[in-house]
């Protein structure tokens, strides 16, 4: 699994969730428990003696399981997990966050970040039992705290996608067997999120990806969603420049594409959508904008 890459924990001192992930030194660990376990156990075939009470396993088999007891328990103790006892009342302890609630906690630095839903905003603080501070973190130039918030939204989406496949609105399939699938938050009246769909449409077909777009809209752009949302276009009728003419304008709306729009703009609430194009990969990974070239290398990866 660490050799893999695997983001998953011990289980050996911790059975939290929020348990940091398996590293090196639990390999190096584990090993130096191996590597004591065996000779104690094997010291009377190592040695040719038939008993360990001897010179100078006398003093040697006690000694090394003295050690390997206190080594255990000092690494335990050197590698506790620190999100383990912070909670929202240690939290609140040092700073009140009324009607907080925690969102994700993970271990950063020796410290726990914590992300925090106070009311319609999101906050990060680091905290241990006996201190807590606000703000974002940074280690060698690398944005740690976006980096978690990033993490979150990725968890957030796979826990939404099966929401968001009901949600779809547009679709786009290419010929031959799928191997990725993209999803896309719009605008019918974004001029930059047209021209990302023209861009990307033949890089859907080289890359056996399908593309769900999801409407989100306000005021009169929110009417052409929801006309969108009854007609079941596909993609390719969308973006006909003459799609939205004196026709379209005289279709009716209907109850199931107010649904359909409806749905798509609580799951952007809760993915924390600010601006479209907003893109999702099926692993959860978000690119805001028109990053074409990013989600071409993605794809193609």
């Amino acid at each position: 699994s660490l050799y893999r890459g695997l983001d998953i924990s011990c289980g050996c001192f911790s059975t939290s969730p929020g348990a940091a992930k398996i590293s090196w030194m639990d390999l190096v660990r584990d090993l130096a428990l191996l590597a004591s376990s065996c000779f104690l156990f094997l010291y009377a075939s190592i040695t040719g003696r038939n008993r360990w009470k001897t010179i100078p396993g006398k003093y040697l088999v006690p000694a090394l399981s003295i050690l390997l007891v206190s080594g255990v328990m000092i690494f335990k103790m050197h590698t506790r997990n620190p999100c383990e006892k912070v909670t929202m009342e240690t939290i609140n302890s040092h700073k009140p966050f009324p009607s907080a609630s925690i969102l994700s906690k993970r271990p950063v630095q020796g410290i726990c970040e914590v992300l925090l839903q106070a009311g319609d905003k999101k906050i990060a603080v680091y905290a241990r039992e006996n201190f807590l501070i606000t703000g974002e973190m940074f280690h060698k130039k690398a944005n740690l705290t976006a980096e978690g918030f990033e993490l979150l939204t990725s968890r957030t989406f796979l826990e939404l996608r099966d929401e968001m496949d009901q949600a779809v609105a547009l679709h786009y399939a290419p010929e031959g067997d799928i191997r990725n699938t993209l999803y896309m938050f719009s605008r019918p009246d974004c001029p930059h999120c047209r021209q990302a769909l023209i861009t990307i449409m033949p890089i859907l077909d080289e890359t056996n990806t399908e593309l769900k777009v999801l409407l989100i809209a306000q005021s009169t752009s929110k009417a052409k969603a929801e006309k969108i949302a009854c007609l079941k276009v596909d993609l390719e009728m969308y973006l006909d420049e003459d799609f939205m003419g004196p026709e379209f304008d005289a279709a009716p709306a209907c109850e199931e594409g107010g649904e359909l729009v409806r749905r798509s703009m609580d799951l952007g609430t809760r993915l924390g959508i600010k601006s479209v194009p907003t893109f999702f990969t099926q692993d959860g990974l978000m690119i805001i904008g028109q990053n074409i070239e990013a989600i071409e290398r993605l794809l193609e990866n």
